[in-house]
């Protein structure tokens, strides 16, 4: 399919429109909480046996504090993914319509060029 040069001034004008724009200020980005969770401290491979008991229980504390944190913090990740993917899915479907319209002003302007 060849352009005309009246399709192809359009799309370029359209262009440099866009790219002139200036983007709306960025949003705050979401707040991620610190991480909260304590290590517990490990006491080395000679530690009595009482000592590697709490160790072990905390360590274990630990990992669940570590998993609660990043459960939390994937849904502001998905949040973010999600809202990312409607902008982009609105800028496409307005990029289309925006075609469809030069296209449809091209095909009016050949007929008239032919009458």
């Amino acid at each position: 399919m060849r352009l005309s040069p009246v399709f192809a001034l359009s799309i370029a004008a359209f262009s440099l429109g866009a790219a002139a724009q200036t983007p709306a200020p960025a949003a705050a980005p979401p707040v991620v909480p610190p991480n909260t969770c304590v290590k517990p401290e490990f006491s080395g491979r000679l530690a009595i046996d009482p000592n590697m008991t709490t160790f072990n229980r905390k360590f274990k504390a630990y990992g669940e504090c570590v998993k609660q944190y990043v459960e939390q913090n994937k849904a502001i990740a998905e949040a973010a993914t999600a809202a990312a993917n409607r902008v982009v899915a609105e800028y496409n479907t307005y990029t289309a319509e925006i075609k469809a319209k030069i296209e449809a002003d091209n095909l009016t302007r050949q007929k008239d060029i032919v009458q």
